[in-house]
This record gives C-alpha cells, structure tokens and sequence, in this order.
C-alpha cells in the first residue's frame, strides 16, 4: 500500500515493541491505526462508481434514484 501504511506500520511497531516488554499499547499507537487510509470524500467517489456499475451490469441504473422506504408526502398509515 506503499505511503497509505505508513501510520498503520508505526502504529503496530510501537505496539509491538511495548506488547513485547510487558507493557500496554501506548495512547500514541492507538491513534495512528485510527487514521483512515483514504480520504472519506475519496472513498464515497469509488463507492459511488461502483455502485452505478454493478446497476448498469444488472440493468438497473434507471432505479438507482428511487427511494422506496421515503415516505410518501400526503400518504399517512
């Protein structure tokens, strides 16, 4: 994963090497392997195009917008 796993590598180091002298995993380990590997906003784009490719495989992309479980306005039950 190349630059992505550097803060997950230095985390599991500093918890290797505190685990391995008896001692707890530091504060410091514990946000670094928190730290998400790709952007959020990166990871909603890729979601999102798979999403509309797995539906125009299926041939569904036309009912990708519907929302069946809205409520409807006017509707009450």
């Amino acid at each position: 994963m190349g630059g992505r796993s550097i803060p997950l590598r230095k985390a599991l180091t500093l918890a290797a090497t505190e685990l391995a002298q008896g001692q707890p995993i530091p504060e410091e380990a514990q946000k670094l392997i928190t730290k998400p590997f790709i952007p959020a906003w990166l990871y909603r784009l890729f979601g999102g195009i798979g999403w509309r490719q797995q539906a125009k495989r299926w041939g569904v992309q036309k009912e990708m917008p519907r929302k069946p479980y809205q409520e409807q306005r006017g509707y009450r039950s």
